[in-house]
């Protein structure tokens, strides 16, 4: 959830799958949240709305590799999780998330990635769901590449707690982390890497990840 820090001029940009749920959950504890902004996953560019001119704003980034994987299986998992009423259906039907779950077993990760190269099948996917999984194909870039300064945070490094107490003096007394998905299918091969790399590489490329770090995970 992207949220203005309390009694700070600080904003948190929330990106998909990068650990902000983490963040935001542990603030809210704290109470160290003043208030959520009006979607989820914002861009900086929408902030604009906000009277944020004079705001620092900050965000968590994470390896696209990681990300793009996390990101189809924290659908199928969170899908389930709805289908048994142990989450809101977000104003959705049991069928939309019945016919959704099925075409996204059906696919698996393999066939989740090459919606990135087939412009025609993903935009076939989104508008037979409404949408439902567009940050999927957002980079990171899409959500930060602005001329305003944004101080940026690898999760994989774990320096942004750091910042915050270094230069906010926010401490947490305890750091809680949000697991969103156990669920795993197909991993990693060169050829799925290949597919992911060319479509994310302006992340790969501007937030120094490396092509070959596939292989990690």
């Amino acid at each position: 959830m992207s949220f203005k820090f309390k009694n700070l001029n600080l904003v948190f940009i929330h990106i998909p799958k990068c650990g902000g749920s983490s963040i935001f959950t542990t603030l809210k504890k704290e109470k160290g949240i003043d208030f959520k902004l009006f979607k989820t996953h914002i861009k900086l560019s929408e902030c604009d709305r906000y009277k944020f001119q004079d705001f620092n704003f900050i965000t968590q980034i994470r390896n696209p590799y990681s990300r793009f994987y996390s990101h189809y299986h924290y659908s199928i998992e969170w899908i389930y999780k709805r289908l048994k009423s142990e989450l809101p259906s977000k104003g959705k039907s049991m069928n939309f998330y019945n016919d959704l779950i099925r075409y996204l077993v059906k696919i698996k990760f393999n066939g989740f990635a090459e919606l990135l190269v087939d412009f025609n099948k993903r935009k076939e996917f989104l508008n037979n769901f409404d949408n439902a999984e567009s940050d999927s194909f957002l980079r990171i870039v899409d959500f930060l590449d602005q001329n305003r300064k944004v101080e940026i945070f690898k999760l994989e490094d774990g320096l942004l707690w750091n910042y915050l107490e270094s230069n906010y003096n926010i401490k947490p007394l305890n750091k809680l982390f949000v697991k969103k998905s156990t669920y795993k299918s197909i991993k990693y091969n060169q050829e799925l890497a290949n597919i992911v790399y060319k479509y994310f590489r302006e992340d790969f490329k501007k937030y120094s990840y490396d092509k070959d770090s596939w292989k990690k995970f």
